[in-house]
């Protein structure tokens, strides 16, 4: 998705660590849910987490559906409110 953005001048770029940057924290996301959820006196935050990832979930997809150009644009890119 990055690809199809613009490279701003000036702007912060990760360069070639952006990959493992991305992954470290997707690995490191899965790994504080794994810790949240497995006491087993940890039922409700079990239900938090669940909800949350069903809530993001369906956000996600509400904007793959009903809002494409909000995925397909930088965040603070005006040319968006342009019709």
């Amino acid at each position: 998705m990055r690809r199809r953005l613009d490279r701003r001048k000036g702007a912060f770029d990760l360069g070639r660590f952006e990959l493992p940057v991305a992954v470290a924290a997707l690995v490191w996301s899965v790994l504080a849910l794994f810790v949240l959820v497995t006491p087993a006196a940890a039922f409700v935050l079990d239900l938090i987490v669940v909800g949350l990832l069903l809530v993001g979930g369906l956000f996600f997809l509400s904007l793959l559906i009903f809002d494409r150009a909000a995925l397909e644009t930088e965040p603070g890119d005006l040319s968006i409110f342009e019709h």
